[in-house]
């Protein structure tokens, strides 16, 4: 809005009559608020009912609108409004009305210094009883102090006010004024004027109650609309998340659709290779046919043989029987084959034996012929068609025994297991390096340092797979990592975190691809890894759903190996070389794996495998302790081991297949070693 010159002048005057530069301030903006806002000349009519003939007669006079009044006759109100009004065209005259209604209702605020709005609203009813209602409301539209309450309660007065005089808005007072005749053109022009200025009036308050049904029929279609947008956002939500889940499944379905067509490739490769194998084999049954058919035709040229020839192929094929038997049984008594290869092996001997019988019997016939009589033609040939079929077997058992003659060996490779925070790595002794997936070490139960046997095989796609036996278990509690039993939680931002079941203070990000892998839920209970010093958690495994029986079962195991390895991993600082001086014995397994676990506590190893333990027997009779590892080639050894330390008192303990294992055994009978080693010195 611009502002005129009279204005800044009048905004200048103000600023001089008050101390206070923020009530100052505050009057200017109600002076600028004020000459916006319509000329109020039904507001004014009233106070001017409330004002005493003498202020009135000033307020024209600040107004320099000269009124006449007889002294018979009272103030004319309504003439002074209208004739306001006329002036209220220039901006000076209005600004002028703003500064004396501000003299007139100043006295209602009392100490200006002390002005608040709270105060002025808490004195309502004392200041409407002492200068009037309209005063109260003229002081609330002047208030030099911003506030909504002001404000608010302004709107209310406006409706609850009455008139101050029960007239109606008709300018009826100027009929009955005395008009000196010189001023009846002046009159008339200003009662045509107040015509006008009311049928102005009166159309803007048709066009302010069109605008108003206006507004509540906008308002009406506003709500309506709201609604509709309200609905159609849920709508779109409800669609959204279903179309979420539809993507997700998508995702889902590819993946399965993934790994069949991968299921499908190994089987066409499995088919492939069993394809090749049942044309090895009906290759090689097509020579061992003829191979036997040279066999039966060479032992039909033998069976013209003297029979003292004969005699000594018979013992022979028995020595040869016997030795056979000698080594099924070692198998046996080894432990080390599944039930299925026992089953097989007592079966092959027991047919063994009796083979061995029958041989026996033919031999005794031929021995002593002259004490039994001849068999007839008939008994020779079922004798000769058994010593056939015995010798057939005898052939065929050849090129089935186990010896490394006739055995194709595959090629194999020894190698250590290192741990790392998802799966790990195996060091072959050839030098050659590969990794492992965290599913193959949790498969095969792999620990830190554990020893294996490699065995590789060509794919069909060119590249390498190996078979991986456990020879020997390794120590987590000495691996780079740190092994946790917990739980997966969602938090903000979609972000997945692993906590310790122990301590929900270890809490740790899961790393990224292990989420887009296995997709974990919030609350899934887990298995997860962290490298030392590290700052996420690797996924080992994912309890989905667990069942009461199994799965919670393998939790609670799972959970007491994690608390044994942690407790494990605590006490390293404290061991030290706790059997300096001690020599340890240890027979069977290779030496590579014990060295490190022996050479922790200080103490001298001597290890022997078991193929020939007599060399290990002098450093047993001075040794402080002795080892046992139960292998096929240690299981001979073990007895006379264990013999020659029981006579010379060297305290011997059985080793359960594990580096953790003998780490225990060591520390938990260090200070029988000890002692046994204070008592040979």
């Amino acid at each position: 809005m611009m502002v005129g010159k009279a204005v800044l002048k009048i905004l200048s005057m103000l600023s001089g009559e008050f101390e206070s530069k923020v009530l100052a301030d505050g009057f200017k903006r109600v002076l600028i608020k004020q000459m916006g806002r319509p000329f109020p000349s039904r507001q004014l009519s009233n106070l001017l009912r409330e004002m005493p003939v003498q202020k009135k007669r000033s307020f024209s006079l600040f107004m320099n609108i000269p009124i006449r009044q007889n002294t018979n006759h009272p103030f004319p109100d309504d003439k002074f409004v209208t004739l306001v009004r006329v002036k209220m065209k220039s901006q000076s005259d209005k600004a002028k009305f703003i500064q004396g209604m501000i003299n007139i209702v100043i006295d209602i605020y009392g100490d200006i210094e002390q002005l608040s709005a709270s105060n002025y609203l808490l004195n309502e009813e004392e200041k409407t009883k002492e200068f009037g209602p309209w005063h109260y409301y003229w002081g609330l539209r002047l208030f030099p102090i911003e506030s909504d309450a002001i404000e608010k309660r302004l709107t209310d007065l406006e409706a609850l006010l009455p008139d101050a005089s029960s007239h109606d808005e008709k300018i009826h007072d100027i009929n009955v004024i005395r008009i000196n005749p010189n001023q009846w053109t002046k009159e008339s022009k200003e009662n045509s004027l107040v015509s006008k200025e009311r049928e102005l009036r009166q159309k803007a308050e048709q066009e302010a109650a069109r605008l108003k049904s206006q507004v509540r029929l906008l308002e009406k279609n506003n709500d309506r609309l709201r609604q509709e947008k309200e609905v159609l956002f849920v709508e779109k939500n409800q669609r959204d998340k279903k179309l979420k889940d539809t993507e997700e499944l998508l995702g889902l379905e590819r993946k399965k659709t993934h790994s069949l067509e991968r299921v499908k490739i190994e089987l066409q490769y499995e088919i492939k290779k069993l394809e090749r194998s049942v044309k090895h084999l009906v290759e090689n049954e097509k020579k061992l046919l003829k191979k036997f058919e040279e066999e039966m035709k060479a032992l039909r040229e033998e069976m013209s043989v003297p029979d003292l020839q004969m005699t000594d192929m018979v013992e022979k094929l028995i020595v040869a029987l016997n030795i056979d038997v000698d080594t099924y049984f070692a198998q046996l008594r080894s432990g080390q084959a599944s039930r299925q290869d026992q089953a097989i092996f007592r079966k092959k001997v027991k047919d063994y034996f009796d083979l061995i019988e029958s041989l026996e019997a033919y031999l005794s016939l031929v021995a002593v012929p002259a004490l039994i009589p001849l068999p007839d033609e008939t008994a020779l040939e079922t004798v000769q068609s058994e010593t056939i079929d015995s010798q057939n077997e005898f052939q065929q058992h050849l090129k089935e025994r186990p010896t490394v003659e006739n055995q194709e060996t595959p090629e194999r490779f020894l190698g250590t297991f290192y741990r790392k925070d998802h799966g790990g790595y195996i060091a072959c002794e050839n030098n050659e390096i590969f990794n492992i997936t965290e599913s193959m070490v949790n498969s095969i139960g792999l620990e830190h340092e554990a020893e294996v046997e490699c065995e590789p095989f060509r794919r069909g796609d060119g590249s390498t797979q190996y078979n991986i036996r456990l020879l020997f278990q390794g120590d987590d509690a000495y691996a780079p990592i740190t092994r946790y039993m917990g739980y997966v939680e969602l938090r903000e931002h979609f972000s997945y975190y692993c906590v310790d079941i122990n301590n929900s203070n270890n809490r740790f990000p899961i790393y990224e691809k292990d989420v887009e892998i296995q997709q974990p839920k919030d609350g899934d209970p887990c298995l997860f890894n962290v490298a030392i010093d590290g700052e996420y958690a690797r996924l080992s495994k994912i309890y989905k759903q667990p069942s009461v029986g199994s799965a919670s079962k393998d939790l609670k195991v799972k959970e007491k190996s994690i608390r044994t390895t942690t407790s494990r991993k605590n006490e390293l600082t404290k061991q030290e070389a706790f059997l300096q001086g001690c020599k340890i014995v240890i027979v069977g397994g290779l030496e590579k794996w014990f060295e490190t676990v022996v050479k922790e506590t200080g103490a001298e190893l001597y290890h022997e495998n078991g193929d020939r333990p007599e060399r290990i027997h002098p450093k047993l009779r001075r040794a402080d302790a002795l080892f046992l590892l139960q292998t096929a080639t240690s299981h001979d050894a073990t007895w006379s081991c264990i013999e020659i330390a029981k006579e010379y008192n060297v305290p011997h303990f059985k080793i359960e297949g594990s580096k953790s294992n003998l780490r225990k055994l060591l520390w938990d009978n260090r200070d029988k070693i000890r002692n046994e080693a204070i008592r040979s010195a």
